[in-house]
């Protein structure tokens, strides 16, 4: 009983801050990451053209599993400080799930996790961009005596099949150093 009240009230409590900041945004105030750019913002992220075209780190024949833990340090040479996963999914629909692994036990160390993810779907014979890059920063979660604590960075990937590809960096904002990611996937149910 007492694990189902901490999750009932933890669920809550991050749904009345996420309608918290959703309302700071909407008013104009600064979210988490808006602020002056920093030492892991200030490098290209991303951004070049043969993160699409250059080998993969991790390439699997259906769905992510098991999940695959990065190394801390990582740099993939034509794809800036990135770890590059491709995933041919050949049905159903899929969620891909790309999280930061860093140090999340103070607000400080929580705050400093920034990460990017750009995908990527198959057409033909070569990868293109599949929407925008997405950005994720690290929340330190509290309200009033309740503190939750770190909600690291993730970003989602959903695709109906097919082959694509995940290229994504995690970094600290202070240092621009790597930070480890797990890359993890589920089937949607229809």
């Amino acid at each position: 009983m007492i694990a189902v009240t901490t999750r009932v009230i933890r669920g809550l409590l991050l749904t009345a801050v996420g309608v918290g900041l959703v309302g700071l945004s909407a008013c104009g105030g600064e979210m988490p990451g808006d602020g002056p750019e920093s030492t892991a913002t200030t490098s290209e992220q991303l951004g070049e053209s043969t993160c699409a075209t250059i080998s993969a780190n991790n390439t699997q024949s259906s769905y992510i599993s098991p999940d695959i833990n990065t190394p801390t340090t990582y740099d993939r040479s034509g794809c800036y400080k990135s770890y590059i996963v491709d995933v041919n999914a050949p049905f159903g629909n899929h969620t891909d799930t790309v999280t930061a692994n860093g140090d999340g036990s103070t607000q400080a160390s929580c705050e400093d996790q920034v990460m990017w993810m750009q995908p990527y779907a198959r057409s033909g014979s070569t990868f293109v961009a599949d929407g925008p890059k997405q950005r994720a920063q690290g929340q330190w979660v509290c309200g009033g005596s309740l503190c939750l604590g770190c909600i690291f960075p993730t970003l989602q990937y959903g695709h109906s099949g097919g082959k694509i590809r995940m290229a994504a960096s995690a970094r600290s904002i202070a240092t621009g150093a790597t930070i480890p990611m797990t890359f993890s996937s589920y089937l949607n149910p229809t």
